[in-house]
């Protein structure tokens, strides 16, 4: 069983850790952990082809290496994956690709808790991910309701 574990660098996005932690201990569950960047539209357009390649590669590594640290967080046997939007340039797609490419499970994603307007202006990741997965979804609240949450 594989388990693909969505992050962007945010708090709110490793509220899912924990839950996959869990879910990888108790199953002994392969995780694989992805962050999925969008380049700089200037490094985009940026007309010196080794220059831009450059600096993607080392955005690239630096997300790399954070993620390694972060995979930590969830277990030992954590495969993280970094991705940069190109071909695709929809990071729904390029979520919904991996978890083809390494025959994923479940994918466990938190959600940002947006408002109600903020999500019908710009949409939600999680809940297309949801609507377009072949495989089962868990979202993780990255905000618990209020009154609870951590007790003091």
């Amino acid at each position: 069983m594989k388990l693909l574990v969505t992050y962007d660098g945010s708090p709110d996005s490793a509220a899912a850790f924990p839950v996959a932690r869990k879910l990888s201990q108790v199953t002994g569950t392969e995780v694989v952990l992805l962050r999925v960047f969008r380049p700089p539209l200037g490094l985009v357009a940026h007309p010196d082809a080794e220059h831009r390649e450059a600096e993607l590669q080392a955005i690239e590594e630096s997300y790399s290496d954070e993620l390694q640290q972060s995979a930590k967080s969830i277990g030992e046997e954590v495969r993280p994956i970094v991705r940069r939007l190109g071909q695709r340039w929809n990071l729904v797609d390029e979520i919904l690709a991996v978890a083809s490419e390494f025959d994923t499970d479940i994918i466990c994603m938190a959600t940002h808790g947006e408002s109600a307007f903020r999500h019908f202006v710009i949409g939600s990741t999680a809940l297309d991910v949801l609507s377009k997965s072949p495989c089962p979804v868990l979202l993780v609240r990255s905000d618990p309701p209020e009154g609870e949450g951590t007790q003091e």
